[in-house]
Parts: C-alpha cells; structure tokens; sequence
C-alpha cells in the first residue's frame, strides 16, 4: 500500500493477483475499504497489471459501500486502470 497526498493507493495485484475472479477475494478487498474509509483515509484502487476482473468480484469490491458511506465520502474512493474489456462493460 502507498500514501501519497494522503491518498493510500491499493495495488489489487499485489492483494490479490492477475485474476480476480473470486468473491471471497472481492469481499476481502470491501472489508480493507471499508476499514480504511472508516478511518477517514481517501483510497486509490489500482487495478494496473490485472489481466482479468469478473463482475461478481467487482460486486463484492463494491458491495455496500455506496449504501454506508454518505453521498460526501463517495469520492474518497477511487478505482484506476479495471482491464479494458470489464471498463467497458459497466454502465
């Protein structure tokens, strides 16, 4: 994890590899989020050097968050680089 302008930057490739396919990786994820949001830490989500995201991981990523924390904290959280093919899949 980097800091920087107290922005922490997540790399999901070195948390959870190339793949992220699996649910229970995407839930573990939310749960770091979440931890770190709750400590009034703004995050950077960098998806750079993964190969593959799959809906159901991004849906546990990002389940729950947008319902927990007000409309202001929303932009506390940022995601860069999703695979090509997933980015242009969501709506």
């Amino acid at each position: 994890m980097e800091n920087t302008d107290d922005i922490r930057s997540l790399s999901i490739l070195e948390l959870v590899g190339p793949v992220c396919a699996l649910m229970e990786d995407g839930k573990r994820i939310n749960r770091i989020v979440q931890h770190l949001l709750n400590q009034g830490a703004s995050l950077k989500l960098t998806f750079y050097g993964v190969k593959l995201v799959t809906p159901s991981f991004y849906a546990a990523v990002t389940d729950g968050l947008y319902s927990v924390f007000p409309e202001s904290d929303r932009n506390a959280l940022t995601m860069s680089n999703l695979p090509v093919p997933f980015a242009q899949r969501r709506p």
